[in-house]
C-alpha cells in the first residue's frame, strides 16, 4: 500500500493491549476489548504522515453522534490513566498469572491449554497470550461442553467455543482470585 501512496489501515479491534504497528498509518482500537472501558469505547490512532489528522477530524465529527456520552467518554479517560500509571504493573502482573496458568499442562491428563508451542510453526508467527484454549485431548468433551462446564458449574465466562476449543479471554483487570478460581476449574474438570 504505501509503495501507491495508499494509507494503511489496521484493525485492531481485540488488539488494544498489544503493541501498535508502526506499518500502519491508521489503527483503530476497541478500548473497551481488552482493556478496562466501558463498551463502545474506541480510538482511532494515527502513525506517519500518509493521513492527514484534520481530514480524519473532518470525518469523524460527520459520522459521529451530536449527543456524545459523556459517561462513555470519562470511561475512555480512566482507562487510558489506568494504562498511563498501573499498565506496566498490570501487564507484569498479568503475563505471571496466565504463565501459571500455561504451567498446568504439566499436571492435566486430559485438558490442554493451547499456548505458545505453537509459535513458529503451521504458519503462526506470533501468539497472545491473553486469549486462552482450553481443549479436551482426549475428545470426550469439546468446546461448547467445556464452555457451559465453565459457565454453569464454575461460574466462570468463556469468550466462546468453536468445534472442539473453549476461548478464554484474560486481560489486565484479572485478579489473582479470578485466576486461582481457574486453575481451580480447569483442574476439576480435568480430574472429572
Amino acid at each position: 500500500a504505501h509503495g501507491y501512496g495508499i494509507p494503511l489501515i489496521a484493525d485492531s479491534a481485540h488488539g488494544a493491549h498489544l503493541p501498535i504497528s508502526k506499518r500502519a498509518d491508521v489503527t483503530v482500537v476497541s478500548l473497551h476489548k481488552t482493556l478496562p472501558a466501558m463498551t463502545q469505547v474506541s480510538a482511532v490512532l494515527l502513525n506517519g504522515d500518509l493521513v492527514d489528522p484534520e481530514d480524519i477530524k473532518r470525518y469523524i465529527n460527520i459520522y459521529q453522534t451530536t449527543s456524545p456520552s459523556y459517561v462513555l467518554m470519562a470511561s475512555a479517560e480512566k482507562c487510558l490513566d489506568i494504562m498511563e500509571n498501573e499498565g506496566e504493573k498490570r501487564k507484569a502482573d498479568l503475563k505471571e498469572r496466565i504463565n501459571r496458568l500455561y504451567d498446568l499442562n504439566r499436571r492435566l491428563r486430559r485438558l490442554w491449554l493451547t499456548g505458545p508451542e505453537f509459535k513458529g510453526k503451521y504458519g503462526i508467527n506470533d501468539f497472545d497470550m491473553s486469549r486462552i484454549n482450553l481443549f479436551d485431548r482426549t475428545g470426550r468433551t469439546d468446546g461448547k461442553g467445556l464452555y457451559d462446564i465453565l459457565r454453569k458449574e464454575y461460574r466462570l465466562q468463556p469468550e466462546k467455543h468453536t468445534g472442539n476449543t473453549c476461548l478464554l479471554i484474560s486481560g489486565i483487570m484479572d485478579t489473582e482470585e479470578g485466576f486461582r478460581r481457574l486453575e481451580d476449574a480447569i483442574l476439576s474438570i480435568d480430574r472429572k
